[in-house]
Order: C-alpha cells, then structure tokens, then sequence
C-alpha cells in the first residue's frame, strides 16, 4: 500500500500541471495510493504515522529535501520503505539518491531498487544527509573514550552521513581520496571541521596532527557536544536542534527506494 504526503507549498498554481503528471503516471504504472496534503492543522509525521497502523508499507515524500527531513522521524527504523518524488528546488538528498525530478521519478518509485542506509540521530531527531554548526574554541567528545580540541576561536562543523563526494571535494577544498568516508552504509558518520582561521586538532588517545586551512575528516559513531560549545544545530539545512547534542549513527535505519545512478 502506498501513501503520497505532498508538502504544503505545492499548493501554489504553478506546480499544478507537475503533480497532474505524476499523479497520471503513478497511474499508469499502478502504483496508485492514498495522497495526503501537509497543513498547519496535523504534523507530517502524526500523518505518516497513522497510515503506517492503516497498512501503508511505502511512504512516498512528494516535494523537497525540507519535506524528507518533515517525515523521516515516522519511518526511521520502521518496517517501511521511503520514496521520493522531488519537486521545486533544494533536492540535494534526491541528486545523491539518483532520482530525477517530477513525473520521471515515478519510474524510479516503480522498480523499487531498495536498500537499507544509515541515518543521523541528534538526541532525538533523525537526519538522513548531514547536521552542520558552527563550533566556538572547545572541544568534541568523540565515543567517550577521546575528544577533539578546535583550537581556533570558531570553526565550522559537519557532521556527514550522506553527501555527493565531488561537491564536498570542491566546497571544502579537499586534496585527500575520499573513497573510505562519506558512505551511507558503512555504520560511521563523519566529521568534518572546516576551521575558520589556522588551527590545530588534538586528539586524545589516539593522534595528533597540526594543518594550516585543511579541513579534518574524522570517521565516528558518535559524538556528543556541549551547549557551551554550540548553542544550536541545522539538520539537514531544514530543522535546528537545541544543544547539549548527543549524536551517533544508526546502522541500517532507513529502507529507501534509489536509482542505478546513486552517487555511492
């Protein structure tokens, strides 16, 4: 059974002629289902949640990266399977999965390519992409056997479990092979410290290492942040979540329908 949430802002006209051909050919390949539409009246995730208890076994988020981060807490680690038909502009997590826009994904959603992938999880919200804040002179408690010191008065922090590897080359000006990190299934998520001046990172029980602009990339489990240190966090460019963080990785936490053309 299938169950389409659209997001609120395809309300607007101009994406009228755009769900008219989805819903068209979600028809023709028999992949028809219940359609729910996002309001101010009940959250997306009270939505999908009570269509999971009705039978629903495919969620199908219709709209952006923002409408993905509004549902994913109700399918995280529950036996379903998250599709998505991206629609409007910032389908970053879509690109990664290898799914076209509009009417075109829904050819994806009917071959049902479908594999399990980590997730993020801040306290107590799931991130499918990434978590990024900015980090006063303080530390990192990596696993609670060591910590990272950012020695420099600020600095930018990422936390990555899915990402196109070729832009986060090119964004953080990263001259080291990437091919052991930034993977989705591999039950790590990684660090990345973009320093905003020259800094050192120290490394307690383990190494150390001094750079001048690089960024750091550290593969961990988890890790846990104090509010003196952040006093906020962006997940996934959509949702903030309020410091003391303790985050960490969640193997296999999301079954989710992807393209041949995935970027991992």
């Amino acid at each position: 059974m299938y169950y389409y949430i659209y997001d609120s802002f395809l309300n607007d006209n101009k994406y009228q002629k755009i769900l008219h051909r989805i819903e068209n050919r979600i028809v023709d390949l028999g992949i028809n289902g219940k359609i729910g539409r996002m309001s101010m009246l009940i959250s997306p995730e009270k939505m999908v949640r009570e269509e999971i208890q009705k039978g629903a076994k495919t969620i199908v988020v219709v709209g952006n990266d923002k409408t993905i981060d509004k549902v994913l807490s109700a399918v995280a680690e529950k036996d379903v399977t998250l599709g998505i038909i991206p629609v409007g502009k910032e389908n970053n997590i879509a690109k990664i999965l290898g799914i076209p826009e509009g009417s075109l994904a829904c050819d994806i959603i009917s071959q049902r390519r479908i594999t399990k992938i980590d997730l993020i999880k801040a306290n107590e919200k799931y991130c499918l992409s990434n978590i990024a804040m900015e980090i006063k002179k303080g530390k990192i408690i990596c696993e609670d056997n060591y910590e990272l010191s950012l020695t420099s008065k600020k600095g930018k922090v990422y936390i990555y479990n899915l990402a196109n590897k070729n832009e986060i080359k090119k964004t953080f000006e990263i001259k080291q092979n990437l091919e052991k990190y930034l993977n989705p299934n591999d039950g790590m998520i990684d660090i990345l410290i973009k320093p905003n001046s020259k800094k050192r990172i120290r490394k307690f029980f383990g190494f150390s290492k001094k750079s001048k602009n690089d960024t750091s990339i550290i593969p961990v489990k988890e890790l846990s942040i104090s509010e003196k240190e952040v006093p906020s966090a962006i997940c996934d460019n959509s949702t903030s979540i309020k410091a003391p963080l303790k985050i960490k990785v969640v193997p296999n936490a999301i079954q989710i329908i992807i393209s041949k053309n995935r970027e991992f």
